[in-house]
């Protein structure tokens, strides 16, 4: 599989956009949340849609965005950018000091092919090339959890039962420099 991760451009929104609401639906479908929680599912999207903006709107200085592509088609995102409020509260954070890792999206039917990982790797060489030290990673869903936890190690700080009985919500704090050593083992 040739993937390919660069930076998206405006005229990917619409794309991107499709993206973000078919892996959304998808995982809340997965966690088997969709009916409970459908009304927050175009919240959600709208919110990736607007962090996206903020990443054209500022050169990529407030979101940094990566796109995988598989030959034209655009098949995964990840984001580097300014720490979510939620993020902050959880680590007792006064203001966003350390950029948050977010919007890791690949389309349901690319998923297990290790696009993902691929963006994560891709973001963590940009970040050790800007000087970023550390990152801060939130994940609610608990299938990706699992995998989170083989790629960041435990988390620092686990909510319990935050959505609903067994549905907990986890936040990392990496190191760089140890997550592309973690890397390099593989």
């Amino acid at each position: 599989m040739n993937i390919k991760i660069v930076r998206p451009v405006k005229a990917d929104f619409e794309e991107l956009k499709r993206l973000f609401t078919a892996s959304i639906h998808d995982a809340f479908r997965r966690e088997g949340i969709d009916k409970t929680f459908s009304d927050e599912i175009p919240g959600d999207i709208q919110f990736q849609l607007d962090a996206l903006q903020r990443d054209f709107d500022s050169d990529g200085r407030e979101e940094h965005y990566f796109i995988a592509k598989l030959d034209s088609r655009i098949v995964g995102t990840c984001a580097i950018g300014t720490t979510s409020g939620g993020v902050m509260r959880a680590f007792k954070l006064a203001a966003p000091t350390i950029p948050e890792m977010k919007s890791l999206y690949v389309l349901p039917e690319y998923q297990g092919r290790g696009i993902g990982l691929s963006l994560i790797d891709h973001t963590l060489e940009y970040m050790q090339e800007a000087g970023m030290d550390e990152f801060l990673f939130e994940c609610g869903y608990k299938i990706a959890q699992a995998l989170w936890m083989r790629r960041f190690g435990e988390p620092a700080i686990v909510k319990q039962d935050y959505f609903s009985e067994g549905a907990h919500l986890m936040f990392w704090r990496c190191r760089v420099i140890e997550q592309i050593r973690r890397v390099a083992a593989r």
